[in-house]
């Protein structure tokens, strides 16, 4: 009796935890979810991206400051293996994210942005013609180079 009580307990206790393992493994992904286009988000990305100077990222949201429920930056550079979610801050009244290469390192960096509102829903940007995310996809340069080019180009 002793036994049965314990075996009893011990698959009460890991039901629960496989039911919660098999649930995060289907949850949808950011990825997976379409959204609606939106005028309402505005972002010119900055260019060219120089190595080793911080780049200012900035998105326009045409959304009440209070009915935004949060307003975030995912990004990723070609040694991470995940985007990484940052909040964006206000600056201006412009959404703001400061990408600096030294807390980021790599080659490359992929970003897009997410705003949930309170009543009205999510919106992503930049998305593709199916309503998917699209990351902005930018190549770091070195700004040496760059200007010995750009001066060889114009003559």
């Amino acid at each position: 009796m002793k036994n049965i009580l314990m075996y009893l307990s011990i698959s009460l206790l890991l039901c629960p935890l496989s039911a919660q393992d098999h649930l995060s493994k289907n949850k949808p992904g950011i990825f997976d979810l379409l959204f609606k286009p939106s005028e309402r988000l505005i972002h010119h990305s900055p260019k060219p991206f120089f190595q080793n100077r911080p780049i200012e990222l900035q998105l326009y949201i045409d959304f009440p400051n209070d009915s935004l429920e949060m307003a975030s930056i995912f990004l990723k550079t070609d040694q991470m293996s995940q985007f990484q979610e940052q909040p964006l801050k206000v600056k201006k009244g412009l959404y703001t994210f400061e990408l600096n290469q030294k807390v980021y390192p790599g080659i490359t960096v992929e970003y897009f942005y997410y705003v949930k509102t309170l009543s009205q829903g999510s919106f992503a940007y930049p998305l593709n013609e199916v309503g998917e995310i699209d990351p902005i996809k930018q190549r770091f340069i070195d700004p040496v180079d760059y200007y010995k080019w750009k001066k060889i180009l114009n003559r």
